[in-house]
């Protein structure tokens, strides 16, 4: 999936099957950040799709050149939303790794409170649009 990060594990008690999902505190927040995310922009992003119009196209036809160009502006930011966060995404993996590669590598400690500060940010700006 775009932006989302877990590992998932299935296990078979009594024979039935059970999807366990095993993440960091940190991918948990992201994970929910995202899936609020999709539910403003549709649930595509998830998958690499660009962001939903909102408004079906036969609405769109009859509205004014004002009405359509607001419409196009909004949908230009939420496709520039979904830009940072899939950069966040990617930054956020970039960590994971860096903890995986060198744990004890001083520079990581400034790097996620880093980005536990745009991940904030982000937090803000999404309930900001809902």
């Amino acid at each position: 999936m775009h932006g989302y990060r877990a590992v998932h594990v299935v296990v078979f008690p009594e024979a039935l099957s059970v999807e366990i999902q095993v993440r960091t505190a940190r991918q948990h927040e992201w994970a929910e950040l995202f899936e609020k995310l999709a539910d403003l922009v549709g649930r595509g992003i998830r998958y690499g799709e660009p962001p939903q119009l909102w408004l079906a196209e036969e609405k769109l036809r009859g509205a004014s050149a004002a009405v359509r160009e607001v419409i196009r502006l909004r949908l230009e930011l939420r496709r520039a939303t979904v830009a940072r966060a899939l950069a966040l995404a990617d930054w956020l993996s970039a960590v994971e790794e860096g903890e995986l590669a060198a744990p004890e590598d001083p520079e990581l400690d400034e790097m996620r409170r880093s980005i536990d500060v745009e991940i904030a940010k982000f937090r803000e700006s999404l309930a900001n649009e809902l």
